[in-house]
């Protein structure tokens, strides 16, 4: 067995490893990362991928990215970590050590300090690495991200703010000060594909959100979901037919999800805030979404009781961080 850095000659397999270890739950999701495995990462920033390769098969994979963050209003270089995967013949096995031995060894030459991940709620395969028995130190816990998931709906009002994909100065400064009641939060990147959606008041900017689509980096697919499952989505269907739904799930089609990335209002206009969600949601419901994606960090109990009673489904995430050089 080898362990090495990844090429793009990698590509193909690390794809083919990807879709290997899909998402099990009521509904199984197959992670795609097509057409180019390194895409996403190169949106995340400098990033280093470590494989195993086995009779010139890769079997095992880990990632990481630098991603510049505020920690207690410093920037600081954070170094994410993902892609932990272990082809299905060798799960049980000591490849998951040995690739994250490896990563660990790349990390301390970089001279990296301050680590970061997330797991999924359930995800027991990874708790050996936050528990530190995997060579890493032991992680904390940050808390727990709630993933809400809420419907596009079809809107017929009309809004007085702009949309607009070219201010970034503004409303990047906007979105700062909004950040700054955060005591860990990414530097924002302005150069993010996403569409802006502003309300502006006496030329200030009163709310914002930012999102965007991954479909082109990264896809989640439909592959399993239980009868009676597909009985209502079934219904569903038909029912679309007479009734403005959204978009149905499909199996063996993509879920697509819209994300709001960046997102901010002035104390006291949280309703313009929610009519630019509703304008969202709408614009969602008129591109064939599935879904809208607004993440809330289980202390943010304000932004929480706004966005709770629009979701329909949420998934809970962990944050975990350490520390190489105490």
């Amino acid at each position: 067995m080898i362990i090495r850095n990844a090429t793009f000659h990698d590509n193909k397999q690390l794809i083919e490893l990807t879709s290997l270890t899909p998402m099990a739950g009521v509904i199984s999701l197959r992670i795609d990362r097509k057409p180019d495995f390194f895409s996403l990462l190169k949106k995340r920033g400098e990033y280093k991928v470590i494989v195993a390769e086995k009779s010139h098969r890769i079997i095992g994979s880990i990632s990481c990215t630098i991603q510049p963050t505020i920690i207690c209003n410093k920037e600081y270089p954070v170094y994410y970590l993902g892609d932990l995967k272990v082809h299905p013949d060798f799960t049980g096995t000591h490849l998951a050590y040995r690739i994250v031995k490896a990563m660990l060894e790349e990390l301390q030459q970089m001279g990296a300090d301050i680590l970061f991940c997330t797991a999924a709620d359930g995800n027991k395969a990874v708790q050996p690495i936050f528990e530190g028995r995997m060579s890493l130190p032991p992680f904390n816990k940050t808390g727990c991200f709630k993933v809400h998931q809420l419907l596009p709906k079809r809107n017929r009002d009309t809004y007085s703010f702009i949309e607009t994909t070219n201010d970034y100065r503004e409303l990047f400064s906007f979105y700062n000060n909004f950040y700054s009641r955060f005591s860990f939060y990414p530097v924002l990147n302005y150069t993010d594909e996403c569409t802006h959606y502003i309300w502006k008041e006496h030329n200030e900017i009163k709310a914002a959100a930012s999102v965007f689509n991954p479909l082109s980096l990264k896809q989640n697919v439909v592959i399993n979901y239980p009868f009676f499952t597909g009985m209502i989505l079934l219904s569903l269907n038909w029912l679309k037919k007479i009734l403005p739904l959204p978009a149905i799930i499909q199996k063996g089609s993509p879920v697509k999800v819209l994300y709001i990335r960046y997102y901010g209002f002035k104390q006291g206009h949280e309703e313009l805030f929610l009519a630019i969600l509703k304008k969202i949601r709408n614009d969602a419901y008129n591109n064939g979404f599935h879904f809208v994606s607004f993440t809330v960090h289980e202390k943010d109990v304000a932004l929480e009781k706004l966005i709770k009673p629009l979701s329909t489904f949420t998934f809970l995430s962990f944050g975990f961080i350490t520390t190489l050089k105490k």
